[in-house]
């Protein structure tokens, strides 16, 4: 079982779609997890199957009601396929919140192919047993809670309402039942562990991801932590000096818009994960300043920001593009010959897509906006700001030349660097 998640989401799938016992459960579900402040199951229905989520365990809630319900549960899965069985395997846990003995051997069969953990009803237990179980159960694995310890806490709630010895019945490899689905401390994949301050910053960061719905974990985030939060020994001189230019630091990703259809990227962007390599095992503030410090100070003064601009002993004519800043940051494109670089999307045709697998995408960009032609030649299909040794200057449309550390601004959020 995975660890590498920090979020809980929970799918539902009606068995039974059309009769009034499933929805009233499925409501009942819905009301249970938003009074509890967590975010309502996903709907699926067959079909097309969910898109994977980075950063995010997904628990599917199979319901059904009536006599029959294991049996078209059976028929539906038979209908899904391999897709839908190999999608079913590699998720960490299964609700078969469907009545009826044949249930259990059906997912008692999923286990042994190769599914991973199923719970389900425990035959004889009283009405509305399994729902007051499944209510917390999902509140403590959301919480980071080890899937034993969830499925206690789950059987003393269902005690406590309605009078159950045991409301649901587990079946999977007891050996990962100690293991949580989600992990309590968030921190970008690459990262070492670290000392509790700069995991308590990394708390705040993903905090603050999902408070302003961000679509991202980024640079830009990470500094509003560290400036709205708490101060951090040896952090407290980095974020005095990020305050100033808390403008430069939102001025293009909030103006991006988000796909509610595509998931979150909450790993990290590029550039944030490459930082771990630099990041002492233990770290504290301190240390972690180190390595922020270039990784800002190049980021800002790139996005026009009052930094000063790097001195460059030799003019090299730019070879590769690097997204600067959003949910891309960090990413570096390699370039030939009548490459295009522009939106990405269905349909869309260039080589070199930019957003197309993220949640936030820029309106402005156009299918094809540069055209590259040869090392430090391209061609842009709309007029763009381009920032070179510290100057500002408004390049195209047409033919123009870029070099080594120009930075072209294609639109207000998206920004692309020259490098060798």
């Amino acid at each position: 079982m995975s660890t590498d998640a920090w979020v809980l989401r929970v799918i539902a799938w009606p068995v039974t779609p059309d009769r009034p016992a499933t929805t009233d459960r499925l409501r009942d579900l819905a009301g249970r997890l938003r009074g509890r402040g967590m975010a309502e199951p996903e709907p699926f229905e067959g079909g097309a199957l969910p898109a994977d989520a980075p950063g995010v365990a997904t628990v599917l809630h199979l319901v059904g009601s009536g006599p029959d319900a294991p049996a078209l549960l059976a028929e539906a899965l038979r209908g899904g396929g391999p897709e839908l069985a190999r999608w079913m395997a590699a998720l960490p846990l299964l609700i078969f919140d469907v009545p009826g003995g044949g249930v259990r051997a059906l997912a008692t069969t999923l286990v042994k192919r190769g599914s991973g953990h199923c719970l389900l009803p425990r035959e004889g237990a009283p009405a509305g047993a399994f729902a007051d179980f499944t209510e917390v159960l999902y509140v403590q694995l959301a919480q980071g809670a080890l899937l034993i310890e969830a499925v206690k806490a789950g059987e003393a709630m269902a005690r406590v309402r309605s009078g159950s010895e045991q409301a649901a019945t587990f079946l999977g490899k007891r050996e990962e039942i100690h293991r949580p689905l989600v992990s309590k401390r968030w921190r970008p994949p690459g990262w070492p562990p670290v000392g509790e301050a700069v995991a308590e910053v990394l708390d705040r960061t993903f905090a603050e991801v999902r408070r302003r719905r961000s679509g991202f974990v980024g640079l830009e985030l990470l500094a509003l932590a560290l400036m709205d939060g708490p101060p951090v020994e040896g952090l407290e001189p980095l974020a005095q000096a990020l305050r100033p230019r808390r403008a430069a630091l939102r001025r293009g990703w909030e103006e991006l818009l988000q796909r509610g259809a595509q998931p979150a990227d909450l790993c990290g962007t590029p550039r944030l994960q490459a930082l771990g390599a630099s990041v002492p095992r233990g770290c504290d503030g301190a240390a972690l300043a180190k390595v922020l410090e270039p990784a800002f100070e190049a980021l800002l003064g790139s996005l026009g920001d009052d930094a000063e601009p790097d001195e460059i002993e030799t003019i090299l004519p730019a070879r590769r593009l690097e997204v600067l800043g959003g949910p891309e940051d960090g990413r570096v494109i390699e370039l030939s010959p009548g490459d295009r670089v522009g939106r990405g999307g269905e349909g869309m045709d260039a080589e070199h897509t930019l957003y197309a697998e993220t949640r936030l995408h820029d309106p402005r960009l156009s299918r094809r906006h540069i055209e590259w032609l040869s090392p430090g030649r391209l061609v842009l299909g709309r007029p763009a700001q381009v920032r070179s040794g510290g100057e500002d200057a408004i390049l195209g449309p047409g033919a123009c030349e870029l070099y080594v550390g120009d930075v072209l601004a294609l639109t207000r959020s998206t920004w692309l660097r020259g490098l060798a």
